[in-house]
Parts: structure tokens; C-alpha cells; sequence
């Protein structure tokens, strides 16, 4: 990665901090910048566009090559995140020329991230023939151009880095060399090069993140950057922290740049470290020759010096990525200081022992051994009790977990019940009030001794626990002291379970106090699965003083004056401690937004800093959360961001009430989806009544249909007696559903792989706007706050109940997970910045679909009225004349006919591309020119209501999407005829064609393992027939009852009783049947294959 000067520089000038004549003062500044450094370590996320970046840092390496044993020793070590350098002038060796053959070379490096599951910074650098200082705007424009190129070409890559040390002599592009420029004035043309670059990677790639080079100066040089006025146009910024000591360096430039940084604004942008180290030459220089046992000193002092550094990092977290140079092994002195090191210390190679974590050969040095042990120790504290997630599953003891469980149970009588009924987990909280009864200072031993014997009570009665670190049961010194309750700007009451302000000090102060007892005392516990950060936090528009001070403060960070926020809020304050939110949304939409905003991260902050105190209690310690499912509801005021919330949990956690089946796995689908796509567990649900009495059949279908939609954990409430809810309360669960639920926790248990693997990637996702919800959700009269989500969820199940496997997508997961699909459907009423829309822009010009209905994106995040965006191909949308609500749809084009047996009614129409006699005469037809698209469906006023455009990327539905089942049949025609996706599964009734919405199905999988889960929905029982994929051809049991059925030319006759479910896993081959089994296979025209077979245990 170096050349021959960086080796001079590292080994001549590398001693600067501990040579210079002011070393003391050195080594004295960096115990000071420590120890303020780690009483405030930064506990909120860092945020890049709607991204948003966990605080804990990132240990990560810079590698040389890749290859397999190498990526399997640097995943023994557990790093994720490498620094591959390319070098501009392999490439480009004549202007605007790239040699085919080093891109291809390229190509394949790419792929070996991708194979190994590694996350590649590239950093760009060495100068293409003919780039200089003399002609540097046209050498920063080819710079640009070629970054661009590979953007563009390897669209999964992340993260950009311009140029190495190039403050420093690496380069003469910013006037480093020739004319040897002052340091801010190579920041000011380092500047101008990222203001020349960065658009050009972005318009390429808009989900590329630019980081600085790495500075060698972090003070002039980075300060010439924001004087410069290059804020804007980088995401991440880069220094390298070489010094001998390497602590010292690598603690004071961190602190100080970092508060560089915040004092210009930047406080919600990472900065990293992308290069710091230790060789034997530097501890030559400062230290000088040891006389004896030369390699393990060598090694003994890089081991401790990079240890220091990383033990600073975690605790005070001023590095968000850090980098360690480097891997692979190689000395990079000259080579006649290596002849004379050789000759002073005959027999060491100084190729092992310059900065590498590997020897020549390929062995660890004690650093990586370290760090390779450390790996394995949490690994198999995990494997010995403790929760693990891998490829979308709970582990636990090394084998998929599938927690059942109950709410509460202190006893040992208690969990006995619960264990014979089939629960393998226990649910119970500790609170606040247990752990400060008398005090802010004054822990108490009875109720520490209290936690303690719950988590042995779990232990002696072999249940798992899942512990609720409860906040709002609170001492009533407590409730003297802290200030008020949660109200918004309008004084109503905010929230739920939150007694003050989460931004109130004393309660903080009595939080944290709680937090620390409790994962110093049982954060280690192996049979504590995961710790439950709250009972279901819903929060709010917080204006309490203490929240207010909170904002202010944190508004003047971000914008610096008050000029600058009045310009971006449209608004005219004199001051920052002026700052009051606004009383309505209309008031100002902009800053309404933008208020609105602020308090949903906030809340996410508070769940983050939960987490950061716990885990310096018990780095090994993982948490849950417990939110309210709202994100269906329109019950946005309560600010719970599910992709926001996710990053600040290691498993996302919620609760599920409701009656409805479908609910049940939407809601699950979203909390999956949403939350990154890993294990969601539920840990309160119940059954819910509909018509009395209590159905135990749709009681058990109810928990089922929540596995259905993601669900990976079920928690019953609740154990014992309770009238209304006990499980053992035979008037709130009467024993015949008791039975039947029973039976269903014990298959889980039984079954617990089965259960846990992972849904099936899916092809499809629908944009759940956050946006929109905000502005949609915050209407003044509460029941029209879900006039967009329930567009959303509607529009979900007019996909999803044609069998297709659909995921949500919210616009901060745009950028990086935009491309696991091939369609997006956008609902109606959905809001998305100019930014948003350009990453659909590129995803669509990459082969990507588009399936938009009426209004989508008619408003911009500020709620003003936007020109139809030229994604969707439309040049003109308007309402339908005539003053029509409603519209039939009275034609479709032939291929669609299969799908379309009558008119059907769809609402709050729209015309497209309208020609002007449309507009006077009802039903004429003239020759009408929707440029760029396909009519697919007309209406009853004879111009199209469906249209595609003509290259088969974008289809728009000029009306509302409000769910009916005959317009979810025809939408299922075009996915499949107009756009060419294919549903999971097709489920018919048998001889008809149409798609049996009342049969919920899921594949799912992970590798060779899979299974299909199938719930009857309705109160009759059916018979279906079953189209799968060549894939699922075969034999398959139903897991709870031994039947079998044969997949045989595609398809397969199921039968189910009233809400009846079932989950069926592949036959191993050469197993007999177990019972009586009802097969029937068909072939594709319906033709009877097999009839009913009996198959009896042998």
C-alpha cells in the first residue's frame, strides 16, 4: 500500500510525538484529552442522510490482498470492515483510458468481498501519467471520472476514499510537493477537488459514502476543508495516528479533530481512523535495541500499545471504524536501515516484525492471537448459554433457539408450570424502584439480591430468561425530584410507561444508576438471553424545559448560528435560546418536519445510550427492545421509528395485540422488514376474543400466523392466575383453549429449528415512507392519522395475498438494501426527498421495477406539492374529470383477461398524459398519445387507468391503493404477465384460477433447509391445490400431525381444517410415513394423478 517514502516517513518521522523536546507536555495532554474522552463517550448514533450508524465502534484492518485463508483468519478475528487500496495509475495509463485487463483483475477482487461477506473501503490513489498541480482541474475531473467509473461498476461498495496522506508527500495534486503550499492551503485545494469529485461519484452511485483521505494534520488541514466550504461534499472524515508511543497520537489527534468536527457542525458524521500501527523500526528509533528475546519484545510491545488504543476507543468511542495498519507482513524501512538492523540483530527478519499482525508465513503474531482468542471466548460464551444471531436465526448452545415463553414467574413453582405446559423461557421485569427505594446514591442490596435470586430461579428450573429492565415503576423520591411528565408543545400529556422526560437529568442520572447495578451484577449471566430495554416505549413531541434545552442545544450544533437554521426552517429567531417548536404541522411544515424528526432520533438516542451503559458494564451483554407495533397504525406521534429503533437493539423486539390474522402478519412482516430483516421476537401477545366464546383453534392460529409473517419468539401474557389474561385462569383461557394452545407451544419447543429458520428472501418490497407517516400520522383529527399507512397496508396485502413474497422498505434502508429487490410498489400519498428519488432513478436504469399508484409522491418532505417525478414516466396526472370519487375499470388488454372477470371499482381516480378532447366529451376516444407507455387497463370514461411504459420497467396505477380483492387479482396478472415476477407460491382452489386469499403461505429457508407454513384463515375448512417450483419437488411431512404430501409436477392438493395451520419440512429419504396422510397431485391441466392414500406407521 505504501511507497518507498512512506517507509522513510514511518520509520524517520514516525517518533515525532515522543522525540520532540515537549514529549512530557505530549504524554500529559493525551492523559487529560483520555480521561475527558471517557467521561462522556458518545452514546447517539451517528446519522448520514436517513442512515444511521450505530455510536459502538468498528475494530477494522487494512489488508494488501484477499484470498480464502485469508478472509477466513480476518473472520476468526472478527473483522468485518477492510482497507484495499487501488492504485489510479494501474488504471488510467493514457487519459480516459481503462486497461481492461486490471479492471477485470478488479472484478475479481470485488467478487471475493462479496463471497466472504467483507466490507471493502476503497481508498483511490497514485497518480495517473499527466496529473500534477499545474493542471489540477483537469487532473481532479479525470480523478473524478475514473471514481465515477468504478461506482458505477461496483455498486455494492460502499464506501470511497480520495487519496492517501495527501496532506502529506503521498501525492502533489494539492500542492504538497511542488510548490510546497502552507497546510490550509492544501485543505483549500483538497477542498476544491471534493467539490469537483464527490457529484460526480454520487450522480453514479448515490449510495456511496465519500471519506476523506486520511490527514496526517488534523488541524489546519481539516479546518481548511469547512473554511472551504467542503462540508457537504464528504460523509466520513480520515486521519492516521502514527506515534511512538502510538496511544499517545492515537488519543489526541482522535479528540481533537472530533471536536473539530462538532464545532463546525459535523457532530453527526463518523470519523475514522484509517491507518494506526506499530513496527519494530519506530520502537527502534524511540527505545532502542533490545539486548535480548529481540521478536517476542517486538511483539509483546505492539500487542500492548494497539491494545491500549483499542480499550481507549470502546470506552470513549471517538473513532467510529478504525484501522490498523496492517495485515500482511513486509518491512517498509529502506533498505539500508534494514541492512543495518540486520546486522545489529542477526537472524530477525524484519519482514515479521514491522507492522504486520502476520508473520511471512501466516501465522498470527500475539496482537491477532489476541484478538483471535477474544473472538472465540465470546463465540463459545454464546455457544454455552447466551443468544447469538447467524443468518437471520437465534442461536443458542450452538443450535437454533426458538424462545417460548411466559410473562412473569418469580418462583420456582411458577416456572415448573410453565415449563410442563411447553414454555422453555420466562418473561419477568425489574425495576427502578427494586434497585433506589431510599435514594439517588443508595443502592440497595435487597433488591440487587433480588435480580440475583430471579436469575438463579431460572437457572435451577432450566428456563431461559429474557429480563425487562422496567423504568417507570419508580421511588417516590424519584417522583419528587425529576421534573415533569412528557407534554407536547400544546401541554398534552405524551407517550406511554415514561413517568418524566427522558431528557430530565435526575431521572437520567437514576436510569443509568439502574442500568450499570444490573449488568454489573447479571450482565455476564449465560442463561439470560437478552435484556429488554423497555415496556413498550412510545414516546412523542417532547417540549418539557429539559427536552427543549436538549434541542436547542442540539439545533446550534448541527447549523452553528441562527442564520443559517432560520434559512433551512423558513423561520425568524433571534436566537438559539429562542428556539420554540411549532404548536401545529401547518404552522411550518418544514420545520414541523424537521421537529418531528429530531424527536423520533432523539427517542432512538435514548435506547442507544441505554445500550452504550450496558455494554461497559458487560461488553457481552445483548438487548432487546419491546415496542408497540404501530407502524401500520398511523400512531406516528409516538415517534417509534422501527429502523431507527433497530440500530440501537441486537435483536428487534416488539408486542402484538390484535384480533386479526392478517394484521398479525403484516405487522410481523413489517417489525422483520423494517428492522433489518433479522429474528423478530414478540414478547407479549395474547388471544384476543372476537364473537365469544374463545375459539381454541383460532387462538393457537393467531401465534402461528405471527410466525408466518417473522416472528422468532412468542411470549404468552400471562402466567399464573389473572383474571382477564392468566393462562392458568380457566375464565381467561378456558381449558379447551388452553389445550389447543398447549399443544402448539410444545411443537414449538420441539421443534425449534423447524420454526426458527429465516423467511425467504424476497423480490418484492413496498416503500412504508417515514415521511408521509409523519406528516399524514400528525393530522389534527386522530381519525385520519392512518390515511397513509393504511394505504401501505393495503397496498401490502393487495401484493402479498397473491402469494408473492413481499417485504416493507422505508426510505433510510433505501440505499442499501434498494437493490436486493426487483420491485418496488409505492403506495399512495408516498413522500420521498429529490435524493430518495434518485436512487430509484438508478435502481430502475440497473434493471430494476417500479409499481406506483395514484398521488405517489405528489408531496415533498415538507408537504409542499412536487411535479410529477420524472421516475414514473408520467408527463402529466391530474384528478379524473366529472368529479368522479370512484371509477370502474371496464377493460384490459388480452393477457390480463385470465385475471379481470368483471368490471371492478377502484377509488379517487386520476388521468395520465390526458389529450385535450378527453377533457369535454365523455367516452370519446381519439387517438391517444401516452408517450413512453402501454394502456394495460381503461375505464369506464375510455382513457387508461393502468399503464406500463414501453421498455417493461414502470407501471402506474392512476387511482388509489385501497385494497379489493378482485383489484389484487389483476395486480397479481401484471406482476407476473407485465413484470415478470414470480410468486412464492401459487394457491388455488381446486378447478378455479383464482388466487385462494384465505390460505396464508411463507417459504422458509436458509441453504439446503426449508420449509412451508400454511394457515387457514377462514372459519370453514378447505382443500387447495398448490403450485410450487421445481425446487420443492418431492415428499414433505406436516411437522404437528405426520401427513404427508407429494409435490409431483408442480403441484400438490392440501387440505386444512377451520383455522387450521400447518408447517411442513422436507421427508428424509427412505422415512416410512407415520399415519394416515391425504395425498392428491395433479398435472398442469388438472388431470387426477393420485387419490387418496393411506400410509401406516411401519
Amino acid at each position: 500500500m505504501k511507497k518507498r517514502i512512506t517507509a522513510i516517513l514511518a520509520f524517520c518521522g514516525i517518533f515525532a510525538l515522543g522525540a520532540s523536546a515537549g514529549w512530557e507536555q505530549e504524554r500529559d495532554d493525551a492523559a487529560r484529552l483520555r480521561s475527558e474522552a471517557e467521561r462522556s463517550p458518545r452514546t447517539t448514533p451517528y446519522r448520514l442522510g436517513g442512515e444511521t450508524i450505530p455510536a459502538t465502534p468498528e475494530l477494522a484492518v487494512n489488508i494488501h490482498k484477499l484470498d480464502d485463508p485469508t478472509a477466513e483468519l480476518l473472520k476468526k478475528a472478527n473483522f468485518k470492515t477492510v482497507r484495499q487500496t487501488i492504485y489510479w495509475y494501474r488504471y488510467e495509463k493514457t487519459p480516459g483510458v481503462y486497461d481492461e485487463a486490471e479492471l477485470k483483475r478488479l472484478d475479481e477482487r470485488m467478487a471475493l468481498y462479496r463471497r466472504h461477506g467483507l466490507t471493502p473501503l476503497v481508498m483511490i490513489h497514485g497518480n495517473a501519467p499527466g496529473a500534477n498541480f499545474a493542471n489540477r482541474l483537469e487532473s481532479y475531473r479525470r480523478f473524478g471520472a475514473f471514481t465515477a467509473m468504478l461506482a458505477k461498476r461496483y455498486p455494492d461498495v460502499r464506501y470511497f476514499q480520495l487519496w492517501n496522506e495527501m496532506d502529506g508527500a503521498f501525492t502533489d495534486l494539492f500542492g504538497a510537493r511542488t510548490p510546497k503550499l502552507p497546510m490550509a492551503e492544501r485543505g483549500k485545494y483538497y477542498a476544491e477537488m471534493l467539490k469537483i469529485v464527490t457529484p460526480m461519484i454520487r450522480a453514479a452511485n448515490p449510495a456511496a459514502l465519500i471519506v476523506t483521505g486520511g490527514m496526517t494534520n488534523w488541524t489546519e488541514f481539516p479546518a481548511a476543508l469547512y473554511e472551504n466550504g467542503a462540508k457537504e461534499y464528504f460523509d466520513i472524515m480520515a486521519v492516521h495516528t502514527y506515534g511512538m508511543p502510538v496511544t499517545w497520537a492515537f488519543i489526541s489527534r482522535g479528540v481533537k479533530l472530533r471536536r473539530l468536527m462538532d464545532q463546525h457542525g459535523d457532530r453527526d458524521k463518523p470519523l475514522w481512523n484509517t491507518e494506526f500501527g506499530v513496527s519494530a523500526e519506530a520502537m527502534i528509533r524511540a527505545w532502542g535495541i533490545p539486548k535480548e528475546n529481540a521478536l517476542e519484545y517486538f511483539d509483546d510491545k505492539q500487542a500492548s500499545q494497539l491494545n491500549e488504543c483499542v480499550a481507549f476507543n470502546r470506552k470513549a468511542r471517538v473513532f467510529s471504524k478504525y484501522f490498523i495498519y496492517a495485515w500482511h507482513a513486509g518491512s517498509e524501512a529502506p533498505k539500508d536501515v534494514k541492512e543495518k538492523l540486520s546486522q545489529q540483530l542477526p537472524g530477525v527478519n524484519f519482514d515479521d516484525i514491522s507492522f504486520s499482525l502476520i508473520r511471512k508465513d501466516g501465522t498470527p503474531r500475539r496482537f491477532l492471537k489476541e484478538l483471535i482468542e477474544a473472538t472465540r471466548k465470546t463465540s463459545a460464551g454464546r455457544e454455552n448459554g447466551g443468544i447469538a444471531v447467524e443468518n437471520g436465526r437465534l442461536i443458542r448452545n450452538s443450535e437454533p433457539f426458538f424462545p417460548v415463553g411466559l410473562v412473569f414467574g418469580r418462583t420456582d413453582e411458577a416456572m415448573q408450570r410453565a415449563k410442563a405446559a411447553g414454555f422453555n423461557s420466562i418473561h419477568q421485569e425489574y425495576s427502578l424502584r427494586d434497585v433506589l427505594p431510599d435514594g439517588p446514591d443508595t443502592v440497595s442490596e435487597a433488591g440487587v439480591q433480588r435480580i440475583r435470586d430471579l436469575h438463579e430461579t431460572a437457572r435451577r428450573n432450566g428456563m431461559v430468561l429474557f429480563p425487562q429492565l422496567t423504568g417507570h415503576y419508580i421511588p417516590g423520591w424519584l417522583a419528587e425530584t425529576a421534573g415533569p411528565a412528557p407534554v407536547d408543545p400544546n401541554g398534552k400529556k405524551i407517550g406511554l410507561w415514561f413517568r418524566h422526560s427522558l431528557h430530565d437529568p435526575v431521572y437520567q442520572k437514576a436510569l443509568e444508576t439502574f442500568w450499570r447495578t444490573v449488568a454489573r451484577e447479571v450482565g455476564d449471566d449465560p442463561d439470560c438471553a437478552l435484556f429488554v430495554s423497555w415496556n413498550e416505549p412510545a414516546y412523542g413531541l417532547d417540549a418539557t424545559p429539559a427536552a427543549l434545552a436538549a434541542w436547542r442545544a442540539a439545533m446550534k450544533r448541527e447549523y452553528g448560528n441562527i442564520g443559517k437554521f432560520n434559512a433551512a426552517m423558513g423561520t425568524n429567531f433571534r436566537s438559539f435560546a429562542e428556539l420554540a417548536p411549532p404548536k401545529t404541522p401547518d404552522e411550518n411544515r418544514t420545520f414541523f418536519y424537521h421537529w418531528f424528526r429530531y424527536n423520533q432520533q432523539a427517542f432512538a438516542d435514548f435506547f442507544a445510550r441505554q445500550r452504550s451503559i450496558l455494554k461497559e458494564e458487560a461488553p457481552g451483554i445483548r438487548v432487546t427492545g419491546k415496542h408497540p407495533v404501530t407502524a401500520l397504525l398511523g400512531d406516528a406521534l409516538y415517534c417509534n421509528d422501527i429502523a431507527l429503533q433497530a440500530t440501537t437493539q441486537d435483536v428487534y423486539g416488539c408486542d402484538s395485540y390484535n384480533g386479526s390474522l392478517l394484521h398479525y402478519r403484516d405487522a410481523m412482516e413489517a417489525a422483520r422488514s423494517l428492522s433489518g430483516g433479522g429474528p423478530v421476537i414478540s414478547y407479549e401477545t395474547h388471544a384476543q376474543k372476537g364473537l365469544p366464546p374463545l375459539k381454541g383453534e383460532h387462538a393457537a392460529l393467531q401465534l402461528f400466523t405471527q410466525i408466518l409473517g417473522g416472528c422468532r419468539g412468542i411470549f404468552f401474557y400471562c402466567n399464573g392466575d389473572v383474571p382477564g389474561f392468566g393462562f392458568f385462569n380457566d375464565k381467561a383461557t378456558p381449558p379447551e383453549v388452553r389445550e389447543k394452545l398447549t399443544a402448539f407451544f410444545r411443537l414449538v419447543n420441539t421443534h425449534q429449528k423447524e420454526f426458527s429458520l429465516p423467511r425467504a428472501q424476497a423480490d418484492i418490497a413496498v416503500l412504508l415512507s417515514n415521511a408521509a407517516s409523519l406528516h399524514y400520522g400528525s393530522d389534527a383529527d386522530p381519525a385520519k392519522r392512518d390515511e397513509y399507512t393504511r394505504r401501505v397496508s393495503q397496498t401490502y396485502d393487495l401484493i402479498r395475498n397473491q402469494h408473492f413474497a413481499v417485504d416493507f422498505i422505508s426510505e433510510s434502508q433505501l440505499p442499501e438494501k434498494l437493490g436486493n429487490y426487483k420491485l418496488l410498489v409505492i403506495p399512495s400519498r408516498s413522500i420521498l426527498t429529490d435524493a430518495e428519488l434518485k436512487l430509484l432513478e438508478t435502481f430502475v436504469k440497473k434493471g430494476g421495477k417500479l409499481l406506483a399508484f395514484g398521488k405517489a409522491f405528489d408531496r415533498d418532505e415538507s408537504f409542499r406539492p412536487r411535479p410529477v417525478p420524472a421516475v414514473l414516466g408520467l408527463k402529466q396526472r391530474e384528478p379524473a374529470p366529472w368529479n368522479r370519487g370512484q371509477m370502474r375499470l371496464t377493460e384490459v388488454v388480452p393477457a390480463l383477461y385470465p385475471y379481470f372477470p368483471t368490471e371492478l371499482i377502484v377509488q379517487e381516480p386520476e388521468r395520465v398524459n390526458p389529450v385535450p378532447m378527453e377533457q369535454s366529451i365523455p367516452g370519446y376516444i381519439p387517438e391517444t398519445k401516452l408517450e413512453k407507455h402501454l394502456q394495460l387497463a381503461a375505464n369506464q370514461d375510455a382513457y387508461a387507468s393502468i399503464v406500463m411504459s414501453d421498455d417493461g420497467q414502470v407501471v402506474y396505477c392512476a387511482f388509489d391503493s385501497l385494497y379489493s380483492t378482485e383489484l389484487s387479482r389483476l395486480l397479481g396478472g401484471i406482476l407476473e404477465t407485465g413484470l415478470g415476477i414470480n410468486r412464492e407460491l401459487r394457491i388455488t382452489r381446486p378447478g378455479s384460477t383464482d388466487e385462494a386469499v384465505e390460505l396464508l403461505a411463507a417459504v422458509n429457508r436458509q441453504g439446503t433447509e426449508a420449509v412451508l407454513l400454511f394457515a387457514n384463515s377462514g372459519p370453514l375448512a378447505g382443500r387447495w391445490e398448490i403450485n410450487a417450483p421445481a425446487e420443492f419437488y418431492g415428499e414433505w411431512e406436516d411437522i404437528a400431525t405426520g401427513r404427508e404430501i407429494t409435490i409431483r409436477q408442480g403441484r400438490t392438493l392440501l387440505e386444512l381444517p377451520r383455522w387450521g395451520y400447518a408447517l411442513f419440512r422436507r421427508k428424509a429419504p427412505g422415512q416410512t410415513g407415520r399415519r394416515r396422510v391425504v395425498v392428491r397431485a395433479v398435472n398442469r391441466v388438472g388431470e387426477l394423478l393420485i387419490d387418496r392414500i393411506e400410509v401406516v406407521r411401519q
